[in-house]
């Protein structure tokens, strides 16, 4: 699979896309019409689409490591509707300069598996812990 996929009538960047649409939900924000949401969510999964477009031995920079392609592509597939929210959430709320939006993308994607919980448990955390009140008085 040195060729990143590209075989004839197989696009692997179109039906990963695809895939990647469909776990995060994006089609449903369409039919509801949710348009600027779903754009706001296609920016993101084209570019986590591109990994696909690698041979699965190929290697892609993640949070500054070096991973092989295939087990970046695995654990995208993963990734649902909440995740996308999440990486979405924190494009928002980001405080920083991003200098590097797709690497940036990238690593928040891969993380986004094991991270999530833990960032909105923090959240719920430092709005109770301000407002004097919930699960950790």
């Amino acid at each position: 699979t040195g060729t990143g996929g590209r075989e004839e009538g197989n696009d692997p960047y179109e039906y990963y896309l695809n895939e990647l649409r469909t776990n995060a939900a994006y089609f449903e924000h369409i039919s509801l019409g949710n348009k600027l949401l779903a754009q706001q969510m296609d920016e993101i999964l084209r570019v986590l689409a591109e990994v696909y477009l690698l041979g699965d031995e190929e290697y892609i920079q993640i949070n500054r490591n070096r991973m092989k392609a295939k087990i970046v592509k695995d654990r995208f597939l993963k990734l649902d509707k909440f995740h996308i929210e999440y990486l979405l959430d924190l494009l928002k709320n980001n405080k920083y300069e991003i200098k590097n939006a797709r690497a940036f993308l990238l690593t928040a994607a891969f993380n986004a598996l094991s991270a999530m919980d833990t960032h909105y448990t923090a959240s719920v955390y430092n709005d109770n812990k301000w407002c004097g009140g919930g699960y950790y008085d």
